[in-house]
């Protein structure tokens, strides 16, 4: 199970949001079923993020969106992020 998640994040908050998400990494990583887990800055404007992640399964991805790390996250961004977009994504070929 794929997603990629887009952040813009407000201007003043960059590196705080950069500083807190490299924990959120950390921990996410080692959770089961985590495949991959990678933070993307975009070169052309400095507020705009990506997430991508990887689970093995759905019920991987949901134990992360319950867990109280990714809880915590939500309430960092929600104060320092201009919009949010989430993709599920299938595979093509």
């Amino acid at each position: 199970m794929k997603k990629l998640v887009k952040l813009v994040i407000k201007t003043d908050a960059i590196e705080h949001f950069k500083d807190e998400f490299q924990s959120f990494i950390d921990v996410t990583r080692k959770e089961a079923g985590c495949l991959s887990f990678q933070l993307f800055q975009d070169a052309d404007n400095p507020q705009i993020f990506f997430v991508s992640e990887e689970w093995a399964s759905e019920e991987d991805m949901i134990n992360h969106e319950n867990s109280k790390h990714f809880l915590a996250m939500q309430e960092i961004e929600k104060d320092i992020r201009e919009s949010l977009e989430i993709h599920t994504l299938n595979l093509v070929k």
